[in-house]
């Protein structure tokens, strides 16, 4: 803070700023990051239940037909 008095006594601007621009902006990103997350998590676990619905499918239609060449 060494020459501020005498800056602020010789009228000259002294570039003081709150930084509200930068933590808006800031926060602008982290809530489109925290959005971007939930939206890449939620098409995984889409992605993860497709799958998973798939595999019963194809353990459904495997089980009759193992199930009928073993009737007497």
């Amino acid at each position: 803070l060494r020459g501020l008095k005498e800056n602020v006594i010789v009228g000259r601007l002294i570039p003081a700023g709150t930084g509200m621009a930068y933590h808006q902006a800031r926060k602008a990103k982290e809530e489109m990051d925290d959005t971007e997350r939930r939206a890449i998590a939620m098409q995984e676990a889409q992605e993860r239940a497709a799958l998973e619905l798939a595999a019963l499918d194809d353990v459904a239609d495997a089980a009759p037909a193992e199930g009928g060449a073993t009737t007497e």
